[in-house]
């Protein structure tokens, strides 16, 4: 009996409160019939319920900190305790925030002005530019002829026509050039030209600086210099080549209609080449190669020695 006088009823009414009589009773009626129905279905005594509640009353409470950045507070609402936060702390998270929305701001100006610059650099009309040709060797004269439609009836013609024409004294060169559109011929294409029956290995292994033109000697002969970007790729596509060699070049070249049809490896100044001679024995057509990338065509070996002459010294003098 004495310990039933220091438990708290359960069922007294509080000193204070500020429920209505009506809430009251709501409430005190739900709560009753939760004690009864404790002791009913549990076997708990009222005493053990009223110990419970009281364990659980006196259980803290956790402190919901809200921060309020105006004054670097924070407040305990559970407890009405207030600390403040130093206001280094407030500041840095003030200036975090500042210091973003600038940041964001100055990345969104500057992709508006990305996109400004990439709308006017493809919408601004391009203007075609003509590439300059390349001297693999130096030359007395220039021609120049824009190929049309058919690049090899173009290519045949030009210097078939200015092999008939007059030049200079022995060893002069003219350098015939071949525009398509406003832009030099690519070598793919002007050896395209040349060989239409070439391997398409060989006309691929052809890129950068090449020359065609018209050599002056006893007669005004043809020579073509190409540059390799492939020294084992180009070789072995000539030498496939050659069966449709003489087909291909006699248009360009009219003295491979007497060709035998036999190639020879032949040396001119130490330099291996391979040659096609006539009847007579004479060389018709010669190729050979100065250096693992510079490729030239001639029509017999004097020509050949003498172009391969001008090139070594034109590279001296760069």
């Amino acid at each position: 009996m004495e310990q039933d006088k220091n438990i708290t009823n359960p069922f007294a009414q509080p000193t204070k409160s500020a429920y209505t009589p009506s809430t009251f009773l709501k409430t005190l009626r739900s709560y009753k019939g939760d004690v009864e129905e404790q002791i009913q279905s549990k076997h708990e005594s009222v005493a053990s319920i009223a110990t419970k509640q009281q364990n659980i009353a006196h259980t803290p409470k956790p402190a919901l900190a809200i921060l309020t950045p105006k004054s670097g507070l924070f407040q305990e609402a559970s407890r009405g305790i207030s600390k403040e936060i130093p206001r280094g702390i407030s500041s840095v998270f003030s200036s975090f925030s500042f210091t973003t929305l600038i940041t964001i701001l100055v990345l969104c100006l500057l992709g508006v002005g990305l996109l400004y610059e990439s709308y006017a650099l493809l919408s601004k009309p391009q203007t075609p530019v003509t590439v300059a040709s390349v001297s693999i060797i130096p030359y007395t004269s220039e021609k120049t002829y824009t190929v049309q439609a058919d690049a090899r009836t173009t290519v045949v013609t030009s210097i078939s026509d200015d092999m008939n024409s007059s030049h200079g004294s022995i060893g002069t060169v003219t350098y015939v050039r071949f525009l398509q559109g406003t832009t030099l011929l690519a070598p793919n294409d002007l050896f395209q030209a040349l060989g239409p029956q070439a391997p398409s290995t060989l006309v691929r292994s052809f890129g950068g600086a090449y020359m065609s033109g018209v050599y002056s000697g006893i007669s005004n002969e043809p020579f073509f210099i190409l540059t390799s970007s492939d020294y084992g790729q180009t070789f072995a596509g000539m030498l496939a080549w050659e069966p449709s060699m003489v087909a291909d070049l006699t248009p360009i070249f009219p003295q491979l209609t007497h060709a035998q049809s036999t190639w020879q490896d032949d040396t001119f100044n130490n330099q291996n080449v391979r040659v096609l001679r006539n009847d007579a024995g004479s060389v018709v057509l010669v190729y050979g190669f100065v250096n693992q990338h510079i490729l030239i065509m001639a029509t017999d070996e004097m020509i050949f020695q003498d172009l391969a002459s001008k090139y070594i010294n034109n590279q001296l003098v760069r």
